[in-house]
């Protein structure tokens, strides 16, 4: 299905996709530090709304009649980022609270 947008819509749809692309990056750096070094987690990290503190989530929740939003693929992103960042948001309180996670096997 070709998407419906006007060139200068998708060169501007793909900058902010690379302006949060990056955001997310330094996020998950961020992350990764809190949970090799144990250090302690920004609080937006623990809280049980995470995914819409996240640059990513602030720009996909917020965007008002996004071009992309009737992509089924652009609407599974909100239950990936969501299980993402609980995910995230529970190893960290294990760390908090002196446990390391381990995969599940």
């Amino acid at each position: 299905m070709p998407l419906p947008l006007e060139r200068e819509a998708i060169q501007n749809l793909t900058e902010e996709l690379e302006v949060i692309i990056a955001a997310h990056l330094a996020w998950f750096k961020q992350l990764n530090r809190a949970l090799v070094c144990a250090c302690e987690p920004p609080a937006a990290d623990l809280a049980a709304d995470a995914y819409l503190r996240s640059p990513f989530g602030q720009w996909y929740y917020t965007h008002e009649a996004h071009p992309l939003a009737e992509y089924p693929a652009f609407q599974e992103l909100a239950e990936v980022q969501q299980a993402m960042h609980n995910a995230a948001r529970l190893a960290l309180l294990d760390i908090i609270q002196g446990a390391r996670p381990f995969p599940d096997t």
